[in-house]
């Protein structure tokens, strides 16, 4: 016993001393509970890329290597071809496993600029059978969080790439002088050899091929390479990129024969939803699920569609289709396990959570972060705790500070440690998350602004009551949903505590704010009151701060998620019984 408390012991001061990092974030930016997506660590070289307005001229040396080296990665994209083919499995588990079957010389996976011979400048990726140069972003760690992007964006997702020619000006590498700057080789999911600049989704050159490839298709008639742009493709494209996929569209709709074309028929229901065009979006991707009966993406994206349009039975059916198809898809599992939890349905919620654990990759991070969160619904807490912990233990030492996955286990955890007995570990852990935490035991300090309509309102006003302090914004959609949460909870307890709703959007966003709280929020609405947010050490929205009757601060709460609701209403209770009690 003694040995495995030290284990957690030094864990523990690592997910501190990480979380230390993590706790900082700018109310102006997306919340935590905002993000529907998991995010994957970029390799950057540097701070940023920039462009620079003297470039040398590349040394010939380097322009050498980056030839040699270019070639190279043909024969990989060739060999990842080719494994394709013989094993029917999308990607090998390294880089490595083409060697003998697939390569011709292991000497192709060394680029010549390594002078290592072997590194690939990439310490959460390092191949672990040979000397590896090339970054491979489907490495066992980060396979799920590629594959994602990969399923959400197609072809033009990085898998290889050489980031030993970053310092060579990007023109020695086509001929192309109009950028300059850190550039990497990479080759596509499409296995197609580019050069871009690490950050992929903002690279202006393969967002025009992507373009291009998209508006060649519709045009050819090409269903094969239609097929390879799902849904997310759209949001990388730029306003004008957007105009001319609608003027090809509206030439297709024109010809009869698209109209049963379901990789057409998806692609326009893809188009549809990035203008938030949810009717159109419905009736294309119903008429591509008419076609392509074991599409799993049209299922998942009509599990979405219907779910925001108020349709949760046909959102629930879509999203389990889609699983049936799709079984280790982990984002979808967590959807429905929080569908099924809501609904007090535990019977489909474990057979949800035995769905993942059968297809569970314990070196997968979103593999882990998926079990916990959906273990931690079913009531499993030792299970929810060693995914979280597995997680934060295999954490990419360059995960940035506003990482969705690091923060959700850290607060997750510090709930099962208060579960489980754990308090002190519990506050640790939400010390290092929320610097407002010291502040509890205290009493609060007084707020006073102005309602929606300019009269004065003071916390004063709501003394002697059970209060939860909620600092929003209308455009956070975590926001919102707690607002909602604590009016139905308060309805449930029977005005047992009342809410205390302090806007924290900026001053010139006072007349969306004020319309918004008019008629969706019923208790007191505080505006204008800048101070409130600094005396409670607010740094992300939704927060929570739970006061007892006294005026006492009693908890904290960041962010708001489902698995959130039933610790929300424990504490809650706690604080009624009290005052019940007294």
């Amino acid at each position: 016993m003694k040995g495995r408390r030290l284990v957690t012991s030094l864990a523990l001061s690592v997910w501190v001393g990480l979380a230390v990092g993590l706790y900082a974030e700018d109310l102006d930016t997306t919340s935590v509970a905002d993000e529907a997506t998991v995010g994957v660590v970029e390799f950057r070289t540097t701070s940023a890329w920039e462009i620079e307005d003297d470039v040398e001229e590349a040394d010939p040396a380097d322009l050498a290597h980056v030839a040699s080296c270019r070639a190279q990665m043909d024969q990989i994209a060739a060999a990842i071809g080719a494994f394709r083919v013989a094993t029917g499995e999308d990607y090998p588990v390294w880089l490595s496993d083409l060697a003998t079957d697939y390569l011709c010389d292991d000497a192709l996976l060394l680029c010549p600029a390594d002078e290592a011979g072997g590194d690939s400048l990439a310490t959460r990726a390092q191949d672990p059978h040979r000397p590896v140069s090339y970054l491979y972003e489907l490495s066992p760690s980060d396979f799920e969080t590629r594959r994602g992007q990969v399923r959400q964006f197609g072809g033009i997702v990085p898998i290889v790439r050489c980031l030993h020619h970053v310092h060579v000006p990007l023109s020695a590498y086509d001929g192309d002088a109009l950028t300059e700057g850190e550039v990497a080789l990479s080759i596509g999911d499409d296995l197609r050899v580019y050069a871009g600049i690490p950050e992929w989704k903002s690279d202006p050159r393969s967002l025009d091929r992507l373009y291009s490839d998209i508006r060649r298709g519709v045009a050819e008639h090409d269903g094969a390479s239609l097929e390879g742009h799902p849904f997310g493709v759209m949001k990388l494209l730029s306003v004008d990129q957007l105009a001319g996929i609608r003027e090809a569209l509206e030439a297709a709709d024109a010809d009869g024969s698209y109209a049963t074309m379901g990789a057409y028929q998806k692609l326009a229901g893809a188009y549809y939803t990035q203008m938030n065009r949810r009717a159109e979006a419905i009736d294309r991707y119903e008429r591509a699920a008419a076609t392509l009966p074991c599409s799993a993406e049209v299922r998942f994206a009509l599990g979405v569609l219907y779910g925001q349009a108020g349709e949760p039975d046909r959102s629930v059916e879509a999203l389990e289709e889609g699983l049936r198809l799709q079984p280790d898809t982990v984002d979808v599992s967590m959807t429905l396990a929080q569908h099924y939890a809501r609904a007090g349905l535990h019977g489909q919620l474990n057979r949800v959570y035995a769905i993942l654990r059968s297809h569970f990759r314990r070196e997968s991070l979103a593999h882990n972060y998926a079990l916990g969160n959906v273990a931690y619904l079913a009531d499993d807490l030792q299970v929810s705790r060693e995914s979280f912990e597995r997680l934060l233990a295999n954490l990419p030492p360059a995960t940035p500070a506003s990482s969705t996955m690091p923060r959700q286990a850290l607060r997750r955890l510090a709930s099962i440690y208060e579960r489980q007995g754990d308090r002190r570990g519990a506050n640790v852990l939400l010390a290092a998350l929320d610097p407002g935490m010291g502040q509890i035991g205290e009493c609060a300090s007084e707020i006073r602004g102005v309602s929606a309509s300019g009269a004065p309102v003071a916390l004063a006003d709501v003394a002697g009551q059970v209060t939860v302090i909620t600092f929003w914004r209308s455009d956070n959609v975590a926001s919102r949903a707690q607002l909602a949460y604590l009016e139905s909870l308060r309805k449930h307890l029977a005005g047992a505590f009342v809410t205390f709703a302090v806007n924290a959007a900026p001053p010139e966003f006072r007349e969306r704010e004020g319309l918004y709280a008019t008629g969706s929020i019923p208790g007191p609405v505080v505006f204008d009151a800048p101070a409130a947010v600094r005396a409670y050490a607010v740094g992300t929205v939704p927060s929570a701060v739970l006061l007892d009757r006294s005026g006492v601060v009693r908890y904290r709460h960041l962010g708001h998620t489902l698995e959130d609701e039933r610790d929300f209403e424990r504490r809650i209770r706690e604080l009624t019984s009290e005052a019940s009690d007294d």
